[in-house]
């Protein structure tokens, strides 16, 4: 799983360069060092990958070919071996505990990240609101490299339910006490979950589905998920108006969350030997 430690690590580099940019005051200035600094963090992603797996030799390449033209990586399940189409993927149960998951905790992390200032402003102020939710960001860094880490080691649904959990908790937690304390410890421990939710997807579909599959299975997954990013925040803002205040909507994330993490986790494929 080297691959999710090296798009960690790239991702890490693109969220250091919004800070940055986020200093800068000339719009124009601003879309160059964009252009240069994505450029930078590809580079910077391509020179990691080489010096977390160095020069691949010709067994090394002659394996990935070997599975790639079997359909899947050595001990996949049958799922892995054929070719998908869109109606046969949306037959199979396993993919919708890959869209329907994702599409709810990101729907959740993204609405309260959008009013995560109106959340925070009324215990804390606004200055600290703002160094808060700039914290967020810099746990959402630490984040990345501990999972980028873990992914190597965990399975990869169990370490999505288990980022996702935290991140319930961390919510419960803010609906649960919202002190200045509280609030502040809480975002830190949610923002650690910030980002991984867009990565663990492709990985998934790809490790689940085969290869020869994945721009099929990934487009339906993408597809789910950039939906529960469309209506997240909106989702939560009708929340806070219907229910009066952010902390009944809250527990509504809460809930998501929770729905999330078991779905994903109830979606692991059960090996059968042959």
């Amino acid at each position: 799983m080297l691959r999710f430690t090296v798009l960690a690590v790239v991702g890490t580099i693109l969220c250091i360069v919004g800070l940055v940019l986020g200093i800068l005051e000339d719009p124009a200035v601003k879309l160059v060092a964009t252009l240069l600094l994505w450029s930078g963090g590809v580079m910077l992603g391509s020179v990691v990958l080489l010096v977390i797996r160095g020069r691949p030799g010709a067994a090394d390449v002659a394996s990935e070919l070997a599975r790639d033209r079997a359909g899947a990586p050595a001990g996949d399940s049958a799922l892995t071996a054929r070719t998908w189409t869109r109606q046969e993927a949306l037959r199979v149960p396993q993919l919708w505990t890959l869209m329907v998951p994702f599409a709810l905790a990101l729907a959740a992390q993204v609405g309260f990240l959008v009013h995560q200032i109106s959340v925070l402003d009324p215990h804390l102020g606004e200055s600290r609101a703002a160094l808060t939710v700039s914290a967020t960001t810099v746990a959402a860094l630490l984040g990345r490299v501990v999972i980028g880490v873990l992914s190597d080691r965990v399975d990869l649904r169990k370490l999505s339910a288990v980022n996702i959990g935290v991140q319930g908790a961390a919510l419960a937690a803010m609906a649960a006490w919202p002190s200045p304390v509280t609030l502040v410890g809480a975002s830190l421990v949610f923002g650690l979950g910030v980002g991984n939710l867009i990565t663990f997807p492709p990985l998934l579909a790809r490790e689940e589905f085969g290869p020869r599959s994945f721009g099929t299975v990934f487009g339906l997954v993408g597809a789910a998920t950039q939906a529960g990013v469309a209506l997240g925040p909106g989702l939560m803002g009708l929340l806070h108006d219907v229910l009066g205040s952010y902390r009944p909507a809250l527990w509504c994330l809460v809930a998501l969350e929770l729905v999330a993490a078991v779905s994903v986790l109830g979606g692991r494929p059960r090996h059968r030997d042959p």
